[in-house]
This record gives structure tokens, C-alpha cells and sequence, in this order.
């Protein structure tokens, strides 16, 4: 059997990595603390200590506010993970779709 040949650009491990994190134990009061000092930074523009905020708590809202501002920046597959982490299905079906008309563009302009 023949190698698969990947497009230029393509890492053969893969995009992103999908493992959800193990949560530490917060209680009710350490999770909305960290959840509005997640929001400060996420208003600030730090969306590396928001998302390992939200992350931590998971808290799902803002996962997908930081994919959100992550897409806006054109990071598509970093914006899809946090998607998947939220459990946002919509935007993450809006991206596989994009994703899949590139592929089908590539498709057709290599016949």
C-alpha cells in the first residue's frame, strides 16, 4: 500500500486535538469568581488566560465567545476546537461546511 499524500501545509498528526481537560474540583462560589476574572480578560483582549479560565470551569458561553473572537482573527481551527469544547454544534457545522467547500475547491481544480 502507497502513502496518502497530504496537501502542502497539512501536518500528518493532524489539525487540533480533541481531548477534553479534567476539571479540578470548584466549588459554586471558586467558579463564578473565576468565570467574571475569565470575563476581565476576555474584555481585555487576553484570550490565552480566558479560555484557560472557561476551561477550567467549563464554562461553555465562553468557550464560545473566545472562538468566536478566535474566528474573527482568522484562527478557523483553533476557533473549532474551542466550539467542540462548548458543545456549540451551529458554529461548529458553519466551519466543517467551509471547511468542506475548500476541500471540494481543491478537489475539483486538481481533475
Amino acid at each position: 500500500m502507497g502513502q496518502s499524500v497530504l496537501p502542502p501545509g497539512i501536518p500528518p498528526e493532524g489539525f487540533i486535538k480533541l481531548t477534553k481537560p479534567a476539571k479540578p474540583e470548584l466549588t459554586s462560589e471558586q467558579r463564578a469568581a473565576l468565570i467574571r476574572q475569565g470575563n476581565v480578560y476576555f474584555s481585555q483582549g487576553d484570550l490565552e488566560k480566558a479560555r484557560r479560565i472557561f476551561f477550567t470551569t467549563g464554562y461553555k458561553d465562553g468557550l464560545s465567545r473566545v472562538g468566536v473572537a478566535l474566528l474573527k482573527k482568522g484562527e478557523v481551527l483553533e476557533a473549532l476546537r474551542m466550539f467542540y469544547f462548548a458543545e456549540d454544534k451551529d458554529k461548529m457545522n458553519l466551519i466543517c461546511s467551509r471547511i468542506a467547500e475548500v476541500i471540494k475547491f481543491w478537489l475539483r481544480s486538481e481533475a
